[in-house]
């Protein structure tokens, strides 16, 4: 028998295909929380020495208040770091209407900032953080996401990046904290390892 070989299991001759695979099939469910007017959900305990990388979906995740930004903060022994010792960098490079980039640093925040969920009729923050080596301890911890969210401050639908670094200590962290400037958070945040 010859040919090409999808499955070459048993079978003595013939070109084998390999296996395909994509980036999802590293991705491992380890926690999902839905949720409706809450002040913040946090993950902790999560994180083992199976991965060194997490990715946090969200979906729909808007607020209720009229300041509307969402807002991460590391936790450190199961309770929110909010020293002043945030830095990062939010940028939008899309708008709706024109094309267009804007940024927006900041420096000594005790946040990081992800983009504006305060419309609830457009959903929200949608999009995903990852967060880089949590329980190392050699390095300063970092993280990084992109969103897209409606923006009805200056009525623009935004595609947002943004990254982020906790530059106090290098201590381990035992978790993740999104919590809005104002007001209560609903939507849904999936959380992954990845390998």
């Amino acid at each position: 028998m010859s040919g090409v070989v999808g499955d070459n299991i048993g079978r003595s001759s013939g070109l084998v295909k390999s296996a395909t695979t994509t980036d999802t099939d590293n991705f491992v469910k380890l926690n999902e929380e839905t949720f409706a007017t809450v002040s913040s959900i946090s993950f902790d305990g999560d994180f083992t020495s199976d991965y060194s990388v997490y990715r946090f979906e969200l979906k729909n995740v808007h607020t209720s208040g009229a300041g509307g930004t969402l807002r991460i903060r590391f936790r450190r022994s199961d309770s929110d770091h909010d020293g002043s010792d945030y830095r990062f960098m939010a940028t939008s490079f899309w708008y709706s209407t024109e094309a267009g980039t804007g940024h927006q640093g900041h420096l000594a925040q005790s946040y990081i900032q992800t983009g504006d969920g305060s419309t609830l009729d457009f959903g929200g923050v949608s999009g995903f953080c990852q967060l880089y080596d949590p329980l190392e301890t050699s390095f300063e911890k970092k993280i990084e996401g992109m969103t897209t969210y409606w923006n009805g401050g200056t009525v623009k639908y935004h595609i947002g990046c943004f990254g982020g670094i906790l530059d106090d200590a290098t201590t381990a962290l035992s978790g993740i904290t999104f919590y809005p400037c104002e007001g209560t958070l609903t939507g849904t945040i999936t959380m992954f390892g990845i390998t």
